[in-house]
């Protein structure tokens, strides 16, 4: 997400080096056909796409995946902007969409927020307007209750109060031993920006999404056991990595200077880090996917795609 884009207050033009080759090779090739290989969080299989497959094509992207042990994705949408072409197909996200929502939900201009530039996909069909691009999704831990869309009884609105109110909390933890990192921070440091990053988009982000929540009707019907349980983990999961990402942070500095400050910090982070492990251990009964079987779900999307579309 880091190639030029332009779009109402949103000027970004501030590709790092790779970027600037991976534009090159598309102005010079003009693809047809780009396919990006993804990992997901604690969710099923899912997939992006630029147009809607054929039928057969979504069979089978429906069907591998199961027989793989990564059935497709029944929780709820990466993002709330998510346009769904069939369970578990999304067309793809854009930058101009996630900056008309922000718009719409945070009441500023999202120029101000959104750091980054636009999609392989949205420049690409600069040069080939009939480009097809899609990204496959896959997690490397799955719990089997993640494909189970018997209905709760509780609306999913409820869930996902629950979900948000968990992530302030972690987000305020994790920003709170942030702070206390920042002053000991050298320009070299490799995990600073990205963490940096994560904290300041985040608080947007859940400001937006809290306003979404109490204003979407579709949240009033009930959630599945799927939807409910994907939404709550979620909440244990995604702080490990970022914990790992701040431990990271935090290490690269004490390595270099082991005062008295960054060592505590540093036991901070990772008591948290076991805690959320503790208690994803306790609440899941999750399984490492062969990297094997992720390989040919992704194989088995883009050979079927690029023979039919």
């Amino acid at each position: 997400m880091d190639l030029p884009i332009e779009y109402k207050t949103l000027k970004w033009n501030n590709p790092v080096p790779g970027t600037r080759a991976l534009m090159k090779l598309i102005d010079e090739w003009k693809p047809t056909h780009i396919y990006s290989l993804h990992s997901a969080g604690f969710m099923g299989t899912y997939y992006y796409v630029t147009r809607k497959p054929p039928k057969e094509v979504l069979d089978i992207l429906k069907e591998i995946p199961s027989k793989l042990g990564v059935p497709i994705h029944k929780g709820e949408p990466e993002t709330p902007y998510m346009k769904k072409i069939d369970e578990a197909v999304f067309l793809m996200p854009s930058t101009t969409e996630a900056y008309d929502w922000l718009e719409k939900y945070l009441g500023r201009d999202p120029a101000t927020i959104l750091k980054h530039g636009g999609s392989s996909y949205d420049y690409a069909k600069r040069v080939n307007p009939e480009v097809f691009e899609l990204v496959c999704e896959v997690p490397y831990v799955y719990d089997d209750r993640l494909d189970n869309d018997t209905q709760i009884g509780i609306p999913r609105r409820e869930i996902l109060r629950l979900a948000m109110g968990r992530s302030k909390k972690t987000l305020q933890e994790i920003k709170e031993l942030f702070n206390k990192l920042e002053p000991h921070t050298s320009l070299d440091n490799p995990f600073y920006e990205a963490i940096k990053s994560f904290i300041e988009y985040s608080e947007h982000h859940i400001k937006a999404e809290e306003k979404w929540v109490e204003q979407e009707p579709s949240l009033d019907e009930s959630a599945t056991v799927a939807q409910a349980f994907n939404a709550y983990l979620s909440t244990y999961w995604e702080p490990l990595l970022r914990y790992g990402l701040l431990y990271r942070a935090i290490d690269y500095e004490y390595k270099k200077n082991p005062s008295n400050t960054l060592k505590e910090i540093k036991h901070a982070s990772l008591i948290k880090i076991d805690e959320y492990i503790e208690m994803f251990n306790k609440l899941t009964k999750y399984y490492v996917v062969p990297i094997r079987n992720l390989v040919q779900i992704q194989m088995s999307a883009i050979i079927s795609t690029v023979m039919s579309i």
